[in-house]
């Protein structure tokens, strides 16, 4: 299965390729569509994200059913990570192979036993999905994300680009088409409601949001659009960026488990970092990832949004039955088994 292009490609002339090739890097650099280098990194240079030239062709259908499944899918995936048992249970042999979720896995159990100190927590979730174009043309998951998931900003970057370019083609009427992207802004408005959420519930006036980032940045446009519109949203609150690393320099909780990043008080911790093996390097990192999720502040995302991410539980969940579980509706059972596909173990044979 073959889709039309939205517009027709009018390149034939390779100086006109060129032009507009030219056009679009600039444009988007300038507009915060940046990353670092990573074989030569260096804070001080800059390149651009890989991007299409042009918007690509989607059906319509698909997008709508994809927008209205992700409301359903958040609710599957905050009761299947409120659910220890089911938890446990399903990455029992997966911890017995990878230390990593062990780690975490004893994290989550850790504050579980000691009772949690905070129980709202923030997600900021990403469904990612291909077309079936062998079949029926229809989406189908490939992962769902629950940690720091990007291309909130950059999206909404590109799709400005895409709307500029198809109009001085001279094709301004195909704009309605194209969908508004508003991920930016849901993202920064989120992240400040968690924020005045914890600025009512703790009494504190001034506390900040934490942004936890990776040793080196690359995905630097994305992370930092994100950051400035918090800011062009609250200009009075405070952002702080560090690694976890970093972290455990400055960091402390008070007698109420309120955290402290030197002096600042946290509201939210947003993990940008903290998804792989790499970011620990040391039982420093995996203490720090400890008294963060013991602390008062809310976590974006909290330890069990993060294990109920796992491939091994949405592997769990594409069995027959098991979204039954935590889904009452049969439509909405239905609407998220319509999007699931297969998704296979490594010990699994023919």
């Amino acid at each position: 299965m073959q889709f039309e292009p939205c517009i027709p490609v009018p390149f034939e002339d390779n100086d006109l390729l060129e032009e507009y090739v030219g056009k679009a890097k600039a444009w988007l650099l300038q507009n915060g569509f940046g990353m670092h280098l990573k074989d030569d990194f260096s804070r001080d240079t800059i390149t651009f994200l890989p991007f299409t030239l042009l918007p690509s062709t989607f059906p319509a259908v698909e997008f709508k059913k994809a927008k209205m499944i992700q409301s359903i899918l958040n609710k599957l995936m905050h009761k299947v990570a409120h659910n220890g048992q089911f938890l446990r249970e399903t990455l029992s042999e997966t911890i017995t192979v990878d230390p990593f979720m062990a780690r975490l896995l004893q994290i989550h159990n850790t504050v579980l036993e000691e009772g949690l100190t905070q129980k709202v927590s923030l997600g900021l979730f990403r469904s990612d999905y291909m077309i079936d174009s062998l079949t029926d043309g229809t989406i189908k998951q490939v992962e769902f994300n629950t940690i720091a998931c990007g291309s909130a900003a950059a999206s909404y970057v590109l799709e400005k680009w895409h709307r500029n370019v198809v109009t001085l083609l001279g094709f301004p009427d195909r704009t309605k088409n194209m969908p508004l992207s508003d991920a930016l802004h849901g993202y920064a408005n989120a992240i400040l409601t968690a924020h005045e959420h914890y600025i009512k519930e703790s009494g504190s006036k001034t506390a900040a949001i934490l942004i936890v980032i990776e040793d080196r940045t690359l995905n630097i446009g994305d992370q930092r659009l994100v950051e400035f519109e918090i800011l062009k949203l609250a200009p009075s609150v405070r952002t702080i960026r560090k690694s976890i690393t970093n972290i455990s320099n400055t960091m402390r909780l008070d007698e109420r488990r309120r955290l402290y990043i030197n002096d600042f008080e946290i509201g939210v911790v947003y993990y940008r970092a903290g998804y792989s093996p790499d970011f620990y390097h040391s039982e420093v990192e995996w203490n720090v990832r400890l008294q963060l999720e013991r602390s008062l502040a809310i976590k974006c995302p909290s330890i069990q949004y993060q294990l109920a991410g796992s491939k091994k539980i949405q592997q769990q969940l594409a069995l027959s039955g098991v979204v039954e579980r935590f889904l009452s509706e049969p439509e909405e059972v239905e609407a998220v088994r319509q999007v699931f596909t297969g998704l296979y173990s490594l010990d699994m044979v023919n």
